[in-house]
């Protein structure tokens, strides 16, 4: 794990500096070690893009890697602080100017700062920081998304049976909350926002988002990439799924299996407003009944007892479910 330590050596001495493509190949880290907050790092804020698609002094010295890439070769990149090459391009097979802590091999670039809480500057100045952030960010993100903001609509997301409370966004169960191989793209980028409306906004910028999940007390932002399908109940979370308007609400795995159980599903309605049936929310999900039964398996949701007995011998379709 970085630290400021090796930092001040490393700044003190000189020179070259690397990026991820230059970096010695380690064994991979362990899901815990790469998704694990570096130490000192505290006060910046996550910046979702990544170091590297920063080309601002200002922004890089506030920053740390919140992107959806863990690891690079053994070399941990979530959570790292940014370091800011003097303006220069970090490496030559690279043109970024801002880049991971975690990708030095050797000497930095005269003029190299690193983001970090413990010396004066843009990050240390707390007062001061939500306003630079708020002022850098939307220029930033216009140079990087040239396709501009998505058109798009929020609906609060809430599975049945989790209960009062916040809700923590999860992917194709409850128990799904991130991607278990720390060597693929985590299922969301992490960003710092003062405001749930400021967590939707960078949602906006990004193509793929699927959704947020919002923290206040944190300001802590997942920018969703893939479907979100469930939520789990916890406290302070708030989570919500993004569709562009005019698009169809997508059907969650949730809304399906408490549609095939008989229990209460809120926030969706058939187009011919029959009602909400396990085989109409079954074909709207592009799946068969079966594959609902799997899942009510696996999250422990009673299903009727006609469905059981069918379920162990015979594929369901939307038609058999309209007899139960």
């Amino acid at each position: 794990m970085a630290t400021l330590t090796r930092t001040a050596a490393a700044l003190a001495s000189g020179l070259t500096f690397a990026t991820s493509q230059d970096v010695t190949q380690h064994p991979d880290l362990s899901l815990q070690e790469a998704s694990a907050i570096v130490q000192g790092t505290e006060c910046l804020s996550w910046y979702g893009d990544g170091c590297t698609a920063i080309g601002s002094q200002e922004l890089c010295l506030m920053s740390r890697d919140g992107g959806d890439v863990l690891q690079i070769g053994g070399v941990k990149m979530y959570g790292e602080p940014c370091l800011w090459c003097g303006g220069k391009h970090c490496s030559a097979n690279s043109p970024a100017v801002c880049v991971p802590l975690s990708t030095v091999a050797g000497f930095l670039p005269l003029g190299s700062e690193l983001a970090n809480c413990t010396s004066k500057g843009p990050a240390s100045e707390s007062l001061a920081k939500p306003r630079v952030w708020k002022e850098l960010l939307p220029a930033a993100l216009s140079h990087l998304h040239d396709k501009g903001r998505r058109n798009i609509t929020f609906t609060q997301m809430k599975s049945p049976g989790q209960g009062e409370g916040g809700q923590a966004c999860r992917h194709a169960s409850m128990a799904d909350g991130s991607a278990t191989d720390p060597t693929s793209r985590e299922y969301y980028t992490t960003w710092t926002a003062s405001s749930l409306e400021e967590c939707f906004d960078l949602c906006s910028w990004n193509q793929d988002c699927t959704g947020v999940e919002f923290n206040a007390n944190t300001a802590h932002c997942e920018v969703w990439s893939v479907p979100i399908e469930w939520t789990a109940k916890m406290e302070n979370y708030t989570c919500y799924s993004a569709r562009e308007l005019g698009a169809k609400p997508a059907v969650s795995g949730a809304e399906v299996i408490a549609a095939a159980t008989g229990a209460a599903v809120t926030g969706f309605s058939l187009p011919n407003g029959t009602g909400q049936t396990a085989a109409a929310l079954a074909e709207a999900a592009g799946q068969t009944v079966q594959s609902l039964v799997t899942a009510a398996s696996q999250t422990g949701t009673p299903l009727p007892v006609q469905m059981q007995a069918k379920s162990k011998s015979v594929e369901w379709t939307a038609e058999d479910a309209m007899k139960v």
